[in-house]
């Protein structure tokens, strides 16, 4: 008898064990919800700094301006200073994606606010 007991009272806790873990993790679950909704993905982000910002001429940008772009911060501001150094004006905002780190991804992001002309 006393082993059906031990049986009996580890499959009630096992069962409270599985109830609390996914009480736990729909809890984590509805936390998390708001920051996976699209109003923050980094896209929307870009677009809201966007609308507080002015188109910024790459060819002519200084540091600081540089890191007005979302998702370019002192380092890469650095790098497209370097890049342009070397190789002269960007002939298109596309040829930001040839500076080290800059991929499709941080373009895209950038791209409604760069511009290669005054």
């Amino acid at each position: 008898m006393q082993r059906l007991e031990k049986t009996i009272s580890l499959v009630v806790l096992l069962g409270l064990i599985s109830c609390l873990t996914i009480s736990y993790s729909l809890k984590i679950s509805q936390s998390i919800a708001p920051y996976a909704s699209a109003e923050t993905d980094t896209l929307a982000l870009a677009r809201e700094k966007i609308t507080q910002s002015k188109i910024i001429n790459i060819n002519t940008a200084s540091r600081y301006q540089l890191t007005r772009l979302p998702g370019i911060g002192p380092k890469f501001a650095e790098r497209i200073i370097e890049y342009r150094d070397a190789h002269g004006s960007f002939s298109s905002c596309e040829e930001i994606k040839c500076v080290k780190g800059i991929g499709e991804k941080k373009y895209k992001t950038i791209s409604m606010v760069i511009t290669v002309t005054d």
